[in-house]
């Protein structure tokens, strides 16, 4: 018998959820480093993750210091300075308050940061253009559409389960983030009833070509998380030896439970003592990512 998955499952995506900006899974996930997207992870999933009767958060605004992001968000003491100057640089998050060290006849201060939010810019998908999270949770986008533009709303924000930030985030390579965050979204739609999830399953090149890693690294990826719990395979293919006509390729999609996860609403979930990134670490599983391909949703 394989041994059993150390994660039970994503719940019921309405229990326990983060109401996340979705350019985290279009332009954070895809292209930026580990340290980053734990670190992003972890500021949204405090700020967006406590909400009211009325579904909004409780705060808008909240700061990160040194201590807390060490302890909580999965990146080493040695590292965090790099990765926050990261953060900052690709406009994630705002630093508020500058760290100095302890001199003489002063205390050492700690640095402060906040999320990094684009209130009055246009919405983006592009890394390259990106100035910040896009506040509001809707927009109208335009669209080519024959000789002209067409102009549709889109929602801007997604309900996420908290799990993904609490349990898989501070622990795992980014290659297993990436293929987990990739078919989560895709799980989880729009329909008449509100935001429900869905039976999505995609193939090793559909996540290859959705998360820019190679099929070497998704396949590895892919294994580790079914490996965990967090996938599972929904279809194992078929070859067809003759001239491949019927063949088709495996597919892989969320496990889903009907459990609520340890790590629900409210909580908050240390991160393994063996997973924070340190300084000069490479993310093997990591590849470049190759010139004029984009991240689609």
């Amino acid at each position: 018998m394989p041994p059993r998955p150390e994660f039970p499952g994503f719940p019921d995506f309405r229990a326990n959820v983060t109401f996340v900006p979705i350019q985290f899974f279009t332009v954070v996930l895809p292209h930026f480093p580990r340290g980053v997207v734990r670190l992003v992870g972890y500021a949204l999933r405090k700020v967006l993750g406590w909400v009211d009767e009325h579904g909004n958060p409780t705060r808008e605004r909240l700061q990160f210091t040194y201590r807390e992001l060490i302890e909580q968000a999965g990146v080493s003491r040695e590292s965090l300075a790099e990765a926050l100057e990261e953060a900052v640089r690709l406009r994630c998050l705002r630093c508020v308050q500058t760290p100095a060290p302890d001199t003489a006849g002063r205390a050492a201060q700690s640095g402060r940061y906040e999320l990094c939010w684009d209130e009055e810019g246009r919405y983006t998908d592009d890394p390259a253009a990106f100035r910040g999270f896009y506040f509001p949770e809707a927009v109208v986008i335009e669209e080519p559409s024959g000789a002209g533009l067409l102009r549709r709303p889109r929602a801007a924000r997604k309900n996420i389960p908290n799990a993904f930030f609490d349990f898989l985030l501070p622990q795992e390579p980014l290659s297993v983030i990436r293929v987990v965050g990739a078919l989560l979204f895709y799980s989880i739609q729009w329909g008449p009833g509100g935001e429900r999830r869905i039976p999505v399953t995609r193939s090793i090149t559909d996540l290859s070509r959705l998360t820019n890693l190679s099929r070497q690294h998704v396949h590895a990826a892919v294994a580790a998380a079914c490996q965990r719990g967090y996938i599972e395979q929904q279809d194992a293919g078929h070859f067809d030896p003759a001239a491949g006509q019927a063949s088709r390729a495996a597919t892989y999609g969320i496990r889903w439970t009907n459990r609520v996860c340890e790590t629900g609403a409210g909580t908050t979930a240390q991160a393994s003592p063996t997973a924070p990134v340190r300084k000069g670490e490479r993310e093997e599983t990591l590849p470049p990512v190759r010139k004029g391909e984009r991240y689609k949703y």
